[in-house]
């Protein structure tokens, strides 16, 4: 769609923060569950285009939600949650599973 086209841009900043926030969860979870009592630096590269394509998946969904509309922004900030979650398992999250 034209909205995925657009360039990236910030305006709402609550918008973004809140991409990012939705995704940090996601992130330490999905690392954490694959990952827990492994190495995980293989792993957690392919995890990272994982968020952004799980992303993507959202919103084109959003193309036949009523008021709803895919914006690139969301998919980069999201994916942007995702590596955030990701570092922090690979920073503490084996060290609080032991």
């Amino acid at each position: 769609t034209a909205a995925m086209t657009k360039p990236i841009s910030y305006d709402s900043k609550s918008d973004f923060l809140a991409n990012v926030m939705l995704f940090v969860p996601l992130g330490y979870l999905a690392l954490g569950a694959l990952c827990v009592d492994k190495k995980p630096p293989l792993i957690a590269g392919l995890l990272l285009p994982a968020y952004a394509l799980f992303s993507a998946g959202i919103e084109f969904g959003q193309v036949w939600a009523e008021a709803r509309y895919p914006s690139i922004n969301d998919v980069v900030g999201e994916t942007i949650g995702g590596i955030i979650g990701s570092v922090g398992w690979l920073v503490i999250g084996q060290k609080i599973n032991d």
